[in-house]
């Protein structure tokens, strides 16, 4: 079905806001800055939005959301060997950056509002950020549950400890993402986090040959 004109005016708030909250930050960004964006009166703004927090928890909270629909697509026991997980885990990884943004420099602004600026708002937003961390690391650990029933992981392997060591490697790259904002290759930047991620999970960081010729 079509969106209606308010959905789509609703869409564009948020859109802009998102670019807005992720260049120049919450404290500093005020419905006027949004207003003026967008062309429109405040007295539009607030028929969609009470206030600046509640656009910017709206799209704090979209995150969990999105990442809820990736795992309706991609099912933790789809992969049934090595092969197929490492498939899985690359097209995840891409699919989660098209998730959380229109590009990399959406992306950017989306991890920039949820990594830095929500731990700076107040102590309920920090909690809307640490329940969809939850929800992710939930997430992980039912691929690698399915991989350790399979036989394809390993029987011994900790899956809740592995599953938070995965998020903390991706988080981390979000982070790094985020402060490079749109100023840095942001291309670039997920190509060679998304190959370190998944080339850490799947062959380690030892020389292939290392067994063989100890000491070189």
């Amino acid at each position: 079905m079509p969106r209606t004109k308010s959905a789509e005016t609703r869409a564009r708030i948020l859109k802009a806001a998102t670019r807005r909250f992720g260049e120049t930050g919450y404290h500093a960004t005020s419905i006027g800055d949004l207003a003026t964006d967008l062309g429109m009166g405040h007295g539009t703004f607030y028929r969609y939005f009470k206030n600046k927090r509640e656009i910017f928890q709206v799209i704090v909270d979209d995150v969990p959301k999105r990442l809820r629909s990736l795992l309706m697509t991609e099912r933790p026991d789809a992969a049934d060997s090595l092969e197929a997980y490492r498939a899985q885990v690359g097209r995840i990884a891409r699919r989660v950056f098209e998730l959380l943004g229109d590009g990399p420099d959406e992306l950017a602004d989306v991890a920039h509002i949820i990594f830095v600026e929500a731990y700076g708002v107040d102590a309920e937003l920090r909690g809307h950020v640490e329940r969809g961390l939850a929800l992710l690391a939930t997430m992980t650990a039912a691929y690698l549950d399915n991989g350790v029933e399979r036989g394809f992981l390993r029987r011994d392997l900790d899956v809740a400890v592995t599953a938070s060591a995965i998020n903390g490697m991706v988080i981390a790259g979000v982070r790094s993402l985020a402060r490079s904002g749109r100023d840095g290759d942001a291309e670039q930047l997920l190509t060679s986090w998304s190959s370190a991620v998944t080339r850490l999970m799947f062959d380690g960081i030892g020389r292939p040959d290392s067994a063989a010729t100890p000491g070189r």
